[in-house]
């Protein structure tokens, strides 16, 4: 299995295969607070992205120590210190959690890649040469 952190840690679901390579990706909110009534919406939001992160940073942990399939969905509930049934609010299987750093990973090199000119106008067999050797280069 392949599976990447990411500089920007929102997004979305699945991913399988059978090699690990592990790169970290530590987020803070940067989310001012708020008073008055939205304030209590506002927290419950900004409670439901810090469980989201305490999710995904204990899952990279642990499919870097242990790989992805020993890892297991109660030591990753337990490092992030939540329920194990909490969890499954945010993601409904361990592959989808995997999934959600390949996909971050991807929209990375998307963005990348469409504000990247050179890239952009080479020919294909450069364009993938440029791709894989950015990759290669963030996994460093």
């Amino acid at each position: 299995m392949l599976i990447f952190g990411v500089d920007n840690c929102a997004g979305q679901d699945h991913f399988e295969n059978k090699y690990e390579v592990t790169h970290y990706c530590i987020v803070k909110s940067t989310r001012a607070k708020t008073e008055g009534p939205s304030r209590k919406h506002g927290k419950r939001a900004e409670n439901k992205e810090k469980t989201k992160r305490a999710i995904l940073r204990a899952a990279l942990e642990l499919f870097a120590q242990k790989g992805f399939y020993q890892a297991t969905t109660k030591a990753i509930s337990r490092k992030a210190r939540i329920a194990e049934g909490t969890l499954f609010n945010y993601f409904q299987t361990k592959e989808d959690l995997a999934l959600y750093f390949f996909e971050q990973e991807l929209a990375g090199i998307i963005d990348w890649y469409q504000t990247d000119k050179r890239a952009r106008n080479a020919p294909l067999p450069e364009k993938l040469f440029a791709i894989i050797h950015h990759l290669l280069e963030r996994l460093k």
